[in-house]
Formats: C-alpha cells, sequence, structure tokens
C-alpha cells in the first residue's frame, strides 16, 4: 500500500477548492486513514513515514492516501490542505 503523489494539474487545484479544508501547525503525529483520502496541499510542507517507506509533500502536491494506511506526519512547516474522502 503506497501513498501516490504528484504536482497538481490546474483542473484538479480549482475541484479541490471545494473540498473541506485541513491545518496544522508545526507537529508530528501518527495516523490511520480509515478511507481514502484525496489531498491538496496549498500551504506549507510535510513529511509522511509509512511502512519504512516516505513522501514529501509541498505546495501544489495531489497525493492520494489508501484507506487502511498508518503513517506519521511530520509538519516541516505550517500546513493546509483541500481533502476529499
Amino acid at each position: 500500500m503506497d501513498i501516490f503523489v504528484r504536482r497538481a494539474l490546474q483542473e484538479e487545484c480549482e475541484y479541490m477548492q471545494w473540498a473541506d479544508t485541513w491545518e496544522s501547525d508545526c507537529t508530528k503525529f501518527d495516523y490511520y486513514y480509515e478511507t481514502d483520502e484525496t489531498c491538496l496541499i496549498t500551504k506549507g510542507s510535510a513529511t509522511v513515514k509509512y511502512d519504512g517507506k516516505e513522501v514529501s509533500l509541498g505546495e501544489g502536491d495531489l497525493a492520494v492516501f489508501p484507506k487502511g494506511l498508518k503513517c506519521t506526519w511530520i509538519v516541516h512547516t505550517p500546513i493546509k490542505k483541500f481533502l476529499r474522502n
């Protein structure tokens, strides 16, 4: 089970702006995804560690987190994302 990350297309940015938002200051926390989640990072940066792997997220990234994923978020700079489940 992997996290999919790439630069968001303009159409995806427009679509995601109607989604829920989530924000966090610099912190570290464990998280479990009970459903699939697609998110667009609009501000800040973070590293997400899972299963001995890690991905870096920053402004403009589109990420898909699969249902059942256990991970650790490390927020480096205050972050904001739009998200859809």
